[in-house]
């Protein structure tokens, strides 16, 4: 990708207007915001623009119905910079460039669960390894963390994947995982190379195969040390997808083909799963009530208590959402995850 020349106004502007952002850290800021949307005429922007904006929107909407602090003007911030870094530039899609950040970030926050700090530093991830902005500019605007993150990005893009590294990719997956002192390195550059091969179409069949490969040798087996276990199955599915397409044609054909039968062989196992955990259940319960009722003294009192949190637990039974249809041998419905409940009574 061309560099693109900083606009010194900007960056003025930027550091101008950055008090109160030195302290990025997610785990020091004490108090929380209650910041909304901000309003956009999407009719009086380009196409090209309210992409941007559309997309951008999406990603402050799946951050907002997030459990962390809400920081939108600290997003906001990061995304302007990124989008004025990236203006002009093109993917080989052809969608604009500043595309390809919001939907890391997206990754990052609803598939990942990651707060503001790693939201802004996936925005920022490639403005030092494809502008001329650098590392102290970033730390300059947004503090010593975000740039930390984004410098350590940096040096993964350049320094270890390039194009005499093959040869030792167990070597470096093993440097990954001790290089960074900030394991969101490392995890917002798992969400750039799933984007990127979500967005693999668009290359040419000799990069597919190359990225594919890389992709299926290093980054799979990297998602599954990480606990990613999801975006694993995605990336070797990916992988297959383009290394073997004929192969993935005809699985996916059939896999479809087989679908009905399948669910059904599914429902009939859930079905009787759900009486073996009912009766298991129960089984519990009465040795539960059988020990309490041997107890002397307060023991008849527990026997209340326990004989009250099981009702408890079954009156919610009746409106469990994860099966919805009654049993038709207990009569009722049953939430596994009740289980637990009684064996902690």
């Amino acid at each position: 990708m061309k560099n693109v020349p900083i606009n010194k106004n900007f960056l003025h502007l930027c550091v101008d207007n950055k008090a109160g952002d030195n302290a990025m850290d997610d785990t020091k800021d004490k108090q929380e915001s209650t910041e909304q949307l901000p309003t956009v005429d999407l009719s009086t922007l380009s196409p090209d623009e309210r992409m941007i904006q559309e997309g951008f929107n999406d990603l402050l909407k799946d951050y907002l119905n997030s459990n962390h602090r809400r920081k939108v003007e600290r997003i906001t911030k990061a995304f302007n910079f990124a989008k004025q870094a990236h203006d002009g530039v093109k993917r080989r899609s052809g969608e604009p460039y500043i595309m390809h950040p919001i939907a890391v970030a997206k990754i990052v926050c609803s598939e990942m669960g990651l707060g503001s700090t790693s939201i802004c530093s996936a925005l920022l991830h490639d403005v030092v390894e494809d502008t001329e902005y650098t590392v102290e500019d970033i730390r300059n605007m947004f503090g010593d963390k975000i740039a930390q993150i984004v410098d350590g990005l940096t040096k993964i893009s350049g320094g270890i994947f390039g194009e005499q590294t093959s040869a030792q990719a167990e070597n470096f997956r093993k440097l990954l995982l001790t290089m960074s002192d900030d394991i969101r390195v490392i995890l917002i550059k798992m969400a750039d190379r799933l984007h990127n091969m979500r967005t693999l179409g668009s290359m040419l069949p000799a990069k597919q195969f190359k990225i594919a490969g890389e992709t299926l040798y290093l980054y799979a087996p990297l998602a599954h040390r990480l606990g990613l276990f999801a975006i694993k199955t995605e990336l070797e599915d990916l992988s297959f997808k383009y290394e073997h397409p004929n192969e993935f044609e005809m699985i996916s054909k059939k896999l479809e083909e087989t679908a009905p039968v399948r669910e059904q062989l599914f429902q009939h196992f859930a079905a009787n799963a759900q009486i073996s955990i009912f009766r298991c259940c129960h089984h519990v319960v009465d040795i539960a009530l059988m020990k309490t009722v041997r107890q002397p003294g307060a023991a008849r009192d527990m026997t209340v208590c326990l004989r009250h949190d099981i009702q408890a637990i079954i009156s919610r039974q009746k409106s469990s959402e994860i099966f919805r249809q009654p049993w038709h041998a207990e009569g009722r419905s049953f939430d596994p995850a009740q289980f637990f409940d009684i064996r902690i009574l």
